[in-house]
Protein backbone atom coordinates (compact mmCIF):
# COMPACT_ATOMS: atom_id res chain seq x y z
CA UNK A 1 0.00 0.00 0.00
CA UNK A 2 3.24 2.47 0.97
CA UNK A 3 4.28 1.33 -2.56
CA UNK A 4 1.24 2.51 -4.10
CA UNK A 5 0.70 5.63 -2.30
CA UNK A 6 4.41 6.50 -2.90
CA UNK A 7 4.27 5.77 -6.67
CA UNK A 8 0.72 7.78 -7.10
CA UNK A 9 2.65 10.67 -5.48
CA UNK A 10 5.68 10.67 -7.99
CA UNK A 11 3.74 10.26 -10.62
CA UNK A 12 1.62 13.62 -9.45
CA UNK A 13 5.40 15.49 -9.26
CA UNK A 14 6.30 14.23 -12.15
CA UNK A 15 2.98 15.24 -14.75
CA UNK A 16 4.81 17.46 -16.48
CA UNK A 17 7.55 15.45 -17.59
CA UNK A 18 5.00 12.17 -19.10
CA UNK A 19 2.54 15.71 -20.86
CA UNK A 20 6.02 16.42 -22.43
CA UNK A 21 6.77 12.89 -23.40
CA UNK A 22 2.74 12.21 -24.34
CA UNK A 23 3.65 13.41 -28.35
CA UNK A 24 6.11 11.22 -28.52
CA UNK A 25 4.24 8.42 -27.06
CA UNK A 26 1.46 8.85 -29.54
CA UNK A 27 3.72 8.82 -32.76
CA UNK A 28 5.92 5.82 -31.30
CA UNK A 29 2.33 4.14 -30.57
CA UNK A 30 0.98 5.04 -34.21
CA UNK A 31 4.21 4.12 -36.58
CA UNK A 32 5.70 1.70 -34.71
CA UNK A 33 3.50 -0.06 -32.25
CA UNK A 34 0.22 -0.41 -34.19
CA UNK A 35 1.94 -1.25 -37.67
CA UNK A 36 3.36 -4.05 -35.64
CA UNK A 37 0.62 -5.43 -33.87
CA UNK A 38 -1.51 -5.40 -36.82
CA UNK A 39 1.59 -6.93 -39.07
CA UNK A 40 1.53 -9.89 -36.56
CA UNK A 41 -2.64 -10.34 -36.99
CA UNK A 42 -1.88 -10.22 -40.70
CA UNK A 43 0.42 -12.91 -40.57
CA UNK A 44 -2.55 -15.42 -39.08
CA UNK A 45 -4.24 -14.67 -42.14
CA UNK A 46 -4.56 -14.68 -46.22
CA UNK A 47 -4.75 -11.56 -46.55
CA UNK A 48 -3.92 -10.08 -50.37
CA UNK A 49 -3.96 -6.24 -51.35
CA UNK A 50 -6.06 -7.19 -54.18
CA UNK A 51 -8.82 -8.36 -52.12
CA UNK A 52 -8.24 -6.54 -48.47
CA UNK A 53 -11.97 -7.64 -47.14
CA UNK A 54 -11.53 -11.25 -48.21
CA UNK A 55 -8.61 -12.37 -45.84
CA UNK A 56 -9.25 -15.47 -43.74
CA UNK A 57 -7.82 -16.78 -40.64
CA UNK A 58 -5.37 -19.83 -41.61
CA UNK A 59 -3.76 -20.12 -38.19
CA UNK A 60 -0.31 -20.92 -38.07
CA UNK A 61 -0.36 -21.97 -42.32
CA UNK A 62 1.73 -18.96 -43.33
CA UNK A 63 4.63 -20.42 -40.56
CA UNK A 64 4.67 -23.92 -41.69
CA UNK A 65 4.22 -23.04 -45.28
CA UNK A 66 7.44 -21.33 -45.09
CA UNK A 67 9.54 -24.13 -43.93
CA UNK A 68 7.89 -25.79 -47.50
CA UNK A 69 8.50 -22.96 -50.02
CA UNK A 70 11.62 -23.97 -51.83
CA UNK A 71 12.25 -20.29 -53.05
CA UNK A 72 12.89 -19.44 -49.23
CA UNK A 73 15.14 -22.68 -49.17
CA UNK A 74 14.41 -24.39 -46.15
CA UNK A 75 12.23 -27.64 -48.22
CA UNK A 76 13.45 -31.19 -47.96
CA UNK A 77 15.35 -31.00 -51.34
CA UNK A 78 17.44 -28.21 -50.50
CA UNK A 79 18.50 -29.68 -47.33
CA UNK A 80 19.41 -32.59 -49.40
CA UNK A 81 21.72 -30.36 -51.53
CA UNK A 82 23.01 -29.75 -48.22
CA UNK A 83 24.09 -33.61 -47.55
CA UNK A 84 25.56 -33.57 -50.74
CA UNK A 85 27.98 -31.23 -50.04
CA UNK A 86 29.57 -33.26 -47.42
CA UNK A 87 29.45 -36.94 -49.61
CA UNK A 88 30.59 -37.62 -52.62
CA UNK A 89 30.39 -35.60 -55.25
CA UNK A 90 27.65 -36.61 -57.74
CA UNK A 91 29.47 -35.12 -60.67
CA UNK A 92 33.25 -36.27 -60.72
CA UNK A 93 33.95 -32.48 -62.70
CA UNK A 94 32.77 -30.76 -59.76
CA UNK A 95 34.05 -32.53 -56.94
CA UNK A 96 33.23 -30.76 -53.61
CA UNK A 97 36.30 -29.18 -52.75
CA UNK A 98 35.21 -27.13 -55.71
CA UNK A 99 31.86 -26.51 -54.88
CA UNK A 100 32.93 -25.31 -51.46
CA UNK A 101 36.01 -23.22 -53.25
CA UNK A 102 33.32 -21.56 -55.31
CA UNK A 103 30.96 -21.01 -52.71
CA UNK A 104 28.48 -22.38 -55.19
CA UNK A 105 25.90 -23.17 -52.17
CA UNK A 106 22.31 -24.90 -52.46
CA UNK A 107 19.95 -21.98 -53.05
CA UNK A 108 17.15 -20.17 -51.58
CA UNK A 109 16.84 -16.36 -49.87
CA UNK A 110 18.04 -18.30 -46.44
CA UNK A 111 20.89 -19.74 -47.75
CA UNK A 112 22.02 -16.98 -50.07
CA UNK A 113 21.66 -14.65 -46.62
CA UNK A 114 23.74 -16.72 -44.53
CA UNK A 115 26.39 -17.21 -47.64
CA UNK A 116 26.51 -12.81 -47.84
CA UNK A 117 26.53 -12.99 -43.70
CA UNK A 118 29.70 -15.63 -43.77
CA UNK A 119 30.92 -13.10 -46.79
CA UNK A 120 30.69 -10.14 -45.39
CA UNK A 121 30.83 -10.56 -41.22
CA UNK A 122 34.06 -11.55 -40.34
CA UNK A 123 35.67 -8.74 -42.43
CA UNK A 124 33.64 -6.05 -41.51
CA UNK A 125 34.26 -6.63 -37.79
CA UNK A 126 38.10 -7.54 -38.56
CA UNK A 127 39.11 -5.24 -40.51
CA UNK A 128 38.12 -1.82 -39.48
CA UNK A 129 39.73 -3.00 -35.98
CA UNK A 130 42.98 -3.12 -37.44
CA UNK A 131 42.21 0.10 -39.43
CA UNK A 132 41.32 1.81 -36.43
CA UNK A 133 44.49 0.72 -34.29
CA UNK A 134 46.76 1.99 -36.81
CA UNK A 135 44.67 5.72 -37.33
CA UNK A 136 44.57 5.48 -33.16
CA UNK A 137 48.39 5.98 -33.47
CA UNK A 138 48.62 8.37 -36.12
CA UNK A 139 48.97 12.22 -35.07
CA UNK A 140 49.59 14.18 -38.45
CA UNK A 141 46.70 14.11 -40.40
CA UNK A 142 44.57 12.12 -38.33
CA UNK A 143 41.10 13.83 -38.96
CA UNK A 144 41.94 13.80 -42.81
CA UNK A 145 42.62 10.09 -43.04
CA UNK A 146 39.37 9.40 -40.51
CA UNK A 147 36.97 11.46 -42.80
CA UNK A 148 38.09 9.87 -46.03
CA UNK A 149 37.22 6.55 -44.68
CA UNK A 150 33.81 7.71 -43.43
CA UNK A 151 33.07 9.29 -46.59
CA UNK A 152 31.85 5.97 -48.34
CA UNK A 153 29.27 5.90 -45.14
CA UNK A 154 27.54 9.17 -45.92
CA UNK A 155 27.18 7.83 -49.42
CA UNK A 156 23.50 6.60 -50.22
CA UNK A 157 22.70 2.84 -50.89
CA UNK A 158 21.37 3.93 -54.29
CA UNK A 159 24.34 6.07 -55.46
CA UNK A 160 26.49 3.63 -53.63
CA UNK A 161 25.32 0.49 -55.71
CA UNK A 162 25.13 2.52 -58.70
CA UNK A 163 28.85 3.28 -58.66
CA UNK A 164 29.86 0.16 -57.90
CA UNK A 165 28.15 -1.38 -61.36
CA UNK A 166 30.00 0.88 -63.28
CA UNK A 167 32.93 -0.41 -61.65
CA UNK A 168 32.07 -4.31 -62.12
CA UNK A 169 31.02 -3.98 -65.35
CA UNK A 170 33.15 -6.57 -67.41
CA UNK A 171 33.81 -4.39 -70.60
CA UNK A 172 34.85 -1.10 -68.97
CA UNK A 173 34.77 -1.68 -64.88
CA UNK A 174 38.31 -0.61 -63.60
CA UNK A 175 38.40 -4.06 -61.80
CA UNK A 176 38.52 -5.92 -64.82
CA UNK A 177 40.88 -3.46 -67.25
CA UNK A 178 43.16 -4.09 -64.31
CA UNK A 179 42.99 -7.51 -64.75
CA UNK A 180 43.48 -7.16 -67.96
CA UNK A 181 46.80 -4.81 -67.67
CA UNK A 182 48.16 -7.40 -65.52
CA UNK A 183 47.58 -10.06 -68.27
CA UNK A 184 49.02 -8.27 -71.21
CA UNK A 185 51.97 -7.11 -68.93
CA UNK A 186 52.87 -10.66 -68.11
CA UNK A 187 52.25 -11.33 -71.88
CA UNK A 188 54.78 -8.79 -72.63
CA UNK A 189 57.17 -10.32 -70.22
CA UNK A 190 57.08 -13.50 -71.27
CA UNK A 191 57.57 -12.24 -74.83
CA UNK A 192 61.13 -11.18 -74.39
CA UNK A 193 62.20 -14.59 -73.60
CA UNK A 194 59.89 -16.75 -75.66
CA UNK A 195 57.87 -16.25 -79.28
CA UNK A 196 54.95 -16.90 -77.51
CA UNK A 197 53.34 -13.51 -77.36
CA UNK A 198 49.65 -14.47 -75.95
CA UNK A 199 50.45 -17.09 -73.05
CA UNK A 200 48.06 -15.49 -70.60
CA UNK A 201 44.74 -15.45 -71.70
CA UNK A 202 42.63 -15.04 -68.56
CA UNK A 203 39.89 -12.36 -68.29
CA UNK A 204 38.06 -10.84 -65.34
CA UNK A 205 34.98 -12.37 -64.56
CA UNK A 206 31.80 -10.88 -64.97
CA UNK A 207 30.79 -9.82 -61.56
CA UNK A 208 27.39 -9.47 -61.42
CA UNK A 209 26.21 -12.08 -64.44
CA UNK A 210 28.41 -14.58 -62.91
CA UNK A 211 26.17 -16.71 -60.16
CA UNK A 212 29.61 -17.91 -58.55
CA UNK A 213 31.21 -13.99 -58.05
CA UNK A 214 27.69 -12.21 -57.58
CA UNK A 215 27.41 -12.34 -54.22
CA UNK A 216 30.75 -11.69 -53.53
CA UNK A 217 30.91 -8.74 -55.52
CA UNK A 218 28.21 -7.30 -53.24
CA UNK A 219 29.50 -8.41 -50.24
CA UNK A 220 33.12 -6.08 -50.86
CA UNK A 221 30.71 -3.07 -52.12
CA UNK A 222 28.92 -3.28 -48.77
CA UNK A 223 31.84 -3.30 -46.85
CA UNK A 224 33.37 -0.34 -48.65
CA UNK A 225 30.04 0.92 -48.17
CA UNK A 226 29.82 0.59 -44.23
CA UNK A 227 33.52 0.21 -43.14
CA UNK A 228 34.11 3.66 -42.02
CA UNK A 229 31.09 3.17 -38.85
CA UNK A 230 32.85 0.46 -37.64
CA UNK A 231 36.36 1.70 -37.87
CA UNK A 232 34.84 4.88 -35.80
CA UNK A 233 33.35 3.08 -33.10
CA UNK A 234 36.27 1.42 -32.28
CA UNK A 235 38.02 4.36 -32.59
CA UNK A 236 35.77 5.52 -29.27
CA UNK A 237 36.68 2.76 -27.97
CA UNK A 238 40.55 3.03 -28.54
CA UNK A 239 39.81 6.53 -27.20
CA UNK A 240 38.63 5.79 -24.16
CA UNK A 241 41.47 2.97 -22.77
CA UNK A 242 43.58 4.72 -20.05
CA UNK A 243 47.08 5.55 -21.85
CA UNK A 244 48.84 4.65 -18.28
CA UNK A 245 48.18 0.96 -19.33
CA UNK A 246 50.14 1.38 -22.29
CA UNK A 247 52.60 3.37 -20.56
CA UNK A 248 53.25 0.50 -17.92
CA UNK A 249 53.40 -2.34 -20.11
CA UNK A 250 55.73 -0.43 -21.82
CA UNK A 251 57.92 0.05 -18.39
CA UNK A 252 57.52 -3.82 -18.04
CA UNK A 253 58.79 -4.78 -21.09
CA UNK A 254 55.52 -5.76 -23.04
CA UNK A 255 55.97 -6.01 -26.82
CA UNK A 256 53.17 -4.41 -28.52
CA UNK A 257 51.57 -7.45 -29.90
CA UNK A 258 50.96 -8.61 -26.34
CA UNK A 259 49.60 -5.13 -25.90
CA UNK A 260 46.93 -5.65 -27.96
CA UNK A 261 46.36 -9.17 -27.13
CA UNK A 262 46.12 -8.09 -23.15
CA UNK A 263 45.25 -4.65 -23.37
CA UNK A 264 43.47 -3.57 -26.16
CA UNK A 265 41.15 -6.37 -27.02
CA UNK A 266 40.30 -7.18 -23.18
CA UNK A 267 38.94 -3.47 -23.14
CA UNK A 268 37.48 -3.07 -26.48
CA UNK A 269 35.34 -6.26 -25.96
CA UNK A 270 31.41 -3.84 -24.71
CA UNK A 271 32.43 -1.98 -28.29
CA UNK A 272 33.35 -5.42 -30.26
CA UNK A 273 29.93 -6.77 -29.19
CA UNK A 274 28.76 -3.80 -30.30
CA UNK A 275 29.69 -4.05 -33.45
CA UNK A 276 29.34 -7.29 -34.48
CA UNK A 277 25.80 -7.05 -32.82
CA UNK A 278 25.26 -4.14 -35.15
CA UNK A 279 26.88 -6.23 -38.24
CA UNK A 280 25.19 -9.20 -37.57
CA UNK A 281 21.90 -7.63 -38.26
CA UNK A 282 23.04 -5.45 -40.70
CA UNK A 283 23.64 -8.48 -42.48
CA UNK A 284 20.48 -10.40 -42.28
CA UNK A 285 18.63 -7.74 -43.22
CA UNK A 286 20.55 -6.79 -46.31
CA UNK A 287 18.26 -5.68 -49.20
CA UNK A 288 18.97 -2.49 -51.27
CA UNK A 289 22.51 -3.40 -52.60
CA UNK A 290 21.09 -6.54 -54.21
CA UNK A 291 17.35 -4.93 -55.78
CA UNK A 292 20.07 -2.29 -57.05
CA UNK A 293 22.44 -4.51 -58.40
CA UNK A 294 21.34 -7.78 -59.50
CA UNK A 295 17.30 -7.50 -58.93
CA UNK A 296 18.16 -11.06 -56.82
CA UNK A 297 20.52 -12.83 -60.38
CA UNK A 298 21.78 -14.13 -62.02
CA UNK A 299 19.87 -17.24 -61.23
CA UNK A 300 18.00 -16.09 -58.16
CA UNK A 301 21.89 -16.32 -56.65
CA UNK A 302 21.14 -13.04 -54.71
CA UNK A 303 17.30 -13.12 -53.56
CA UNK A 304 18.07 -12.03 -49.75
CA UNK A 305 15.76 -13.25 -47.41
CA UNK A 306 14.28 -9.94 -47.48
CA UNK A 307 14.36 -9.39 -50.53
CA UNK A 308 12.06 -12.66 -51.29
CA UNK A 309 9.71 -10.74 -48.52
CA UNK A 310 9.71 -7.63 -50.40
CA UNK A 311 8.49 -9.42 -53.37
CA UNK A 312 5.80 -11.67 -52.10
CA UNK A 313 4.55 -8.61 -50.51
CA UNK A 314 4.58 -6.20 -53.30
CA UNK A 315 5.37 -8.20 -56.57
CA UNK A 316 2.23 -8.47 -59.14
CA UNK A 317 2.98 -12.06 -59.78
CA UNK A 318 3.15 -12.90 -55.81
CA UNK A 319 -0.84 -11.28 -55.68
CA UNK A 320 0.92 -9.04 -53.19
CA UNK A 321 0.05 -12.09 -50.40
CA UNK A 322 0.81 -9.75 -47.07
CA UNK A 323 -0.41 -12.35 -44.74
CA UNK A 324 2.70 -14.56 -45.69
CA UNK A 325 4.94 -12.12 -45.60
CA UNK A 326 4.16 -10.70 -42.07
CA UNK A 327 4.72 -14.35 -41.45
CA UNK A 328 8.75 -13.83 -43.16
CA UNK A 329 8.86 -10.70 -41.25
CA UNK A 330 7.94 -12.01 -37.85
CA UNK A 331 10.30 -15.51 -38.64
CA UNK A 332 12.95 -12.36 -39.32
CA UNK A 333 12.73 -10.89 -36.35
CA UNK A 334 12.50 -13.66 -34.26
CA UNK A 335 15.81 -14.92 -35.47
CA UNK A 336 17.33 -11.73 -35.21
CA UNK A 337 15.70 -11.50 -31.51
CA UNK A 338 17.90 -15.11 -30.78
CA UNK A 339 20.81 -14.23 -32.64
CA UNK A 340 20.96 -10.63 -30.15
CA UNK A 341 20.55 -12.57 -27.14
CA UNK A 342 22.91 -15.40 -28.15
CA UNK A 343 25.93 -13.19 -28.68
CA UNK A 344 25.02 -10.99 -25.85
CA UNK A 345 25.11 -14.07 -23.69
CA UNK A 346 28.46 -15.05 -25.55
CA UNK A 347 30.00 -11.63 -24.35
CA UNK A 348 29.29 -11.97 -21.31
CA UNK A 349 30.68 -15.11 -20.85
CA UNK A 350 33.61 -13.86 -22.07
CA UNK A 351 33.98 -11.18 -20.06
CA UNK A 352 33.70 -13.31 -16.66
Amino acid sequence: MAQTESLLRATRKNWPAYLYLLPAALVFTAFVLYPIGRAAVWSFTDLSLLDPGGARYVGWDNYRAILSDQEVGLDPQTWADWRSMFGAADDPARPTWKRWLTFDWPGGAVWNTVKFTVLFLPPFVIVPLIIAVMLNQVRTGSVFLRTVIFIPVIISVAVASVIWIILYNPNYGIFNLAIGLVRDALNWVVGLVSSNDAYFTFNGPNWLGDRLWAMPAIAFMCFWNGMGLNVLLYLVGLQRIDTELYEAAVVDGVTARQQFLRITLPLLRPTTYLVVLLSLIGALRVFGQMWIMTEGGPQNSTVSYVMYLYRVAFHPTRDFEFGYASALAFVLAAVIFVLTACTQRFSRAVEQ
